[in-house]
């Protein structure tokens, strides 16, 4: 059953079970002592199977293990560097999810998939998907943060590859708790995004730094970032080829058609490379793809172009956003501004001397993204 209250248009995914993932998951469930861990392991193992069998046949690379201590209840994939918790359900007619606090605590992950697990028809219905760095801020938030997920469902994320700043939402001792009284956690469904391929974005174009992962804090002390960190992009190495992290080919981020287009007002700019920006967990993980473009020109410039483009799957940008050019003491030199369906926005060409630094801010609401830049 999906979350009315989301307005979740998308048909959802179906992971098909084999009977070996039920026969490894009852051999591993059976060295749990208690009879309701066991059973409650027995799915998680289940969605942990279902979903390692959904990402190999859609991700040649990296490597998938699963990660398992019966002891401590742990049960993760590691997908190359990053790490994923399977959380297991038999149904959602509340709309909440309970979660142990031995699946948040044990082994925090970078990525917790909710799935739906229906024995009969020997299928995992994916439900969502929460990053950890999200469910921190909304944990810090309480309700305030739980209101916020439930705005601009039209807009959901594929993945932020860079460090992203949100605004905290605000803590106070009269806010709700999440953990219940037995001391694990019950969320709102609407706290998860129901896209599945953007699971597949962040295992192909997020760095796992990007998401801070909580080591050695405790509920009183969360770590939430609030201030933009970036790091300086260089220009001048796109001619050379050089590969620059969080950087892709614009092919990756943005669907053919728009791809076309970009392509077609660009013929004879070469140097063309795009970065997915992610407003936070206050607009509900808003994502779009930064496109710049690079041209060599005369007396030892360099020619640039800015766009921001919506990422594969959506046609518009969210109205309002804005996209803005900054000199390196932060004044504002040109801006453009997202109308009601607008599939693309851009800068005035530009160009500068080599070493010459600027900043693309991208704006929405109160929350900001700044990338800094070097000729």
């Amino acid at each position: 059953m999906t979350n009315s209250s989301d307005h979740r248009l998308l048909l959802p995914e179906t992971i098909w079970l084999e009977t070996e993932d039920y026969q490894r998951a009852n051999i591993i469930s059976n060295h749990v002592k208690a009879e309701k861990q066991r059973w409650q392991t027995y799915l998680n193992l289940i969605a942990l199977f279902g979903l390692e069998s959904w990402l190999a046949e859609r991700l040649p690379q990296p490597k998938i293990t699963p990660k398992i201590d019966t002891t401590k209840q742990i049960y993760y994939l590691q997908v190359g560097d990053f790490t994923i918790t399977a959380i297991a359900v038999s149904n959602l007619l509340d709309e909440m999810v309970q979660v142990s606090s031995q699946q948040l605590n044990n082994h925090p992950t970078h990525f917790y998939a909710l799935l739906e697990i229906n024995e009969e028809a020997e299928e995992a219905i994916f439900r969502g998907l929460l990053r950890r760095d999200n469910l921190d801020a909304y944990l810090v938030g309480g309700n305030a943060a739980s209101r916020r997920a439930m705005r601009s469902e039209s807009f959901r994320e594929a993945s932020p590859l860079g460090q992203v700043a949100y605004s905290t939402p605000s803590a106070s001792p009269g806010n709700q708790s999440w953990q219940t009284s037995y001391g694990d956690y019950s969320f709102p469904l609407s706290w998860f995004d129901p896209e599945p391929n953007h699971l597949l974005a962040y295992c192909q174009h997020l760095t796992p730094e990007a998401i801070a992962l909580p080591v050695g804090q405790t509920e009183s002390t969360p770590t939430v970032r609030s201030t933009i960190t970036a790091t300086r992009t260089k220009l001048t190495q796109w001619l050379q080829d050089t590969v620059i992290e969080g950087w892709s080919a614009i092919e990756t981020l943005i669907d053919s058609e728009m791809n076309l287009a970009y392509s077609t007002r660009n013929v004879a700019l070469e140097y063309k490379k795009g970065k997915l920006i992610n407003l936070g967990v206050e607009l509900n993980n808003i994502t779009m793809a930064l496109l710049v473009t690079v041209k060599e020109e005369e007396e030892n410039k360099l020619g640039v172009v800015i766009q921001l483009y919506p990422i594969s799957g959506e046609q518009y940008l969210p109205p309002q956003v804005q996209l803005t050019l900054l000199s390196k003491a932060g004044k504002t030199l040109q801006s453009s501004q997202a109308r009601e369906r607008d599939n693309y926005i851009q800068l005035k060409p530009f160009k500068g001397k080599l070493g010459k630094r600027f900043s693309i801010e991208i704006a929405l609401e109160d929350m900001k993204v700044k990338e800094d830049f070097e000729l």
